[in-house]
């Protein structure tokens, strides 16, 4: 097979890949997907594809051979980490480890990670495989505690138990959303919640942002947004900022985007990891708020880098950014004014609504519940997120639901 311009095979062509196979093809490289799903939405914007299961290690490679691919990679997901790895290995070609990687599906097995290299985790942790277990492990657990899926992500399957009562229903959620079927267990940590993007290059982690999370009320903790600058003293961001660089060393993290969401706990002021990604940051993180608030624009350098280019990841300018997700009321979506004519009112730099007339809006309970996002400026943090929550309160009005 003949080729003139550099090409990259994503791993994974769900609606969660398509802005970056899109983007591969905008900035000149030719895109190829790989996915189980033979109606996967990513196939339709890229040159080429084959139905293939993302785990399997061997069928990818052989595929990649086959088009004499130039870098690989994936976007927003974890699952297929290993077999980007495996394949970047295999041919010389840029991506994080395979130890990396191979941790990187378990949230526990991170947790561990971090534990034996004595980072700040929040205290004593147990994984269990099974409902029967749960009985043996009552009597180390601490209330309140947090009970995860060892494998989720988007706040899927998390629950805050506060006494014994509640663990057996919260436990049976967590492994509804597992797909490992295994769960864990970890002490709640009171205290104000942070996200910190962070691109792992030439042996150097650069911390793109410490972002303030904006959350709703114990005990449901739902996200409802971020804002940067995070408003956290010097001292403290410089304490975040050696937990996540000694956390990606102990996790081996060679190459490419990391969130990390942490906890500054209100008892002792130190932060605390609660839950590490090893993939780009979701809820605009890195399409809008790294971008409009630093310069860097994270999917274009990973892009760059994967097919061997030089990159820069300095920061150009730092610029006040707040987010507010668009929840809705659950009900049908009968009429949808003209919400774009917010953009550039008062601060709004963009609105991104997921909705249209005829679907449904859901019950906001975890973040793939949410009808969009509000992205706005301000001369400082609290301005822009005030003017977020402006928006977010006109775009409420813009829409009516049965």
């Amino acid at each position: 097979m003949s080729k003139q311009i550099k090409r990259i095979l994503v791993i994974g062509a769900g609606h969660l890949q398509v802005d970056t196979i899109k983007r591969i093809r905008e900035l000149g490289f030719e895109a190829y997907c790989a996915d189980a799903n033979p109606l996967a939405e990513g196939f339709q914007y890229a040159g080429g594809y084959k139905v293939i299961d993302v785990l399997d290690k061997d069928a990818c490679l052989a595929y990649a051979k086959e088009l004499e691919i130039d870098g690989v990679m994936t976007a927003a997901a974890t699952v297929t980490l290993p077999t980007v790895a495996f394949i970047a290995k295999q041919l010389g070609l840029t991506a994080t480890s395979q130890k990396a990687a191979a941790i990187a599906t378990s949230k526990y097995e991170i947790k561990k990670r971090l534990s034996d290299n004595k980072l700040n985790i929040s205290g004593k942790f147990l994984e269990i495989g099974n409902i029967s277990e749960m009985e043996g492990i009552k009597k180390y657990l601490e209330f309140p505690c947090v009970v995860k899926p060892s494998d989720g992500s988007g706040s899927k399957g998390i629950t805050i138990v506060n006494n014994s009562n509640e663990l057996e229903r919260a436990a049976e959620h967590a492994f509804n959303e597992s797909r490992s079927k295994r769960i864990y267990f970890e002490k709640f940590i009171e205290g104000d919640e942070y996200g910190v993007e962070c691109f792992v290059y030439e042996n150097r982690v650069y911390v793109l942002g410490i972002l303030k999370k904006i959350m709703t009320q114990y005990p449901t903790c739902s996200e409802l947004g971020h804002r940067v600058p995070s408003g956290l003293p010097e001292e403290i961001e410089s304490k975040i900022k050696l937990q996540v660089t000694k956390a990606l060393e102990a996790l081996y993290v060679t190459f490419g985007s990391v969130n990390i969401d942490l906890i500054l706990s209100d008892k002792e002021n130190e932060p605390y990891i609660i839950d590490l990604g090893m993939r780009i940051g979701g809820n605009l993180i890195a399409t809008h708020i790294i971008p409009f608030s630093t310069g860097i624009h994270i999917i274009d350098r990973t892009i760059q880098a994967v097919v061997g280019e030089k990159i820069c990841i300095e920061t150009l300018f730092e610029k006040p950014v707040a987010t507010r997700l668009i929840i809705l009321k659950p009900g049908v979506i009968k009429q949808i004014g003209n919400i774009s004519a917010l953009i550039d009112y008062t601060g709004i730099l963009d609105v991104v609504f997921t909705k249209k007339v005829g679907d449904t809006s859901r019950e906001y309970i975890v973040n793939s519940d949410t009808c969009g996002w509000v992205v706005a400026t301000g001369e400082t943090a609290s301005e822009a997120e005030k003017n977020a929550e402006d928006a977010y309160c006109k775009i409420k009005e813009m829409i009516v639901i049965d």
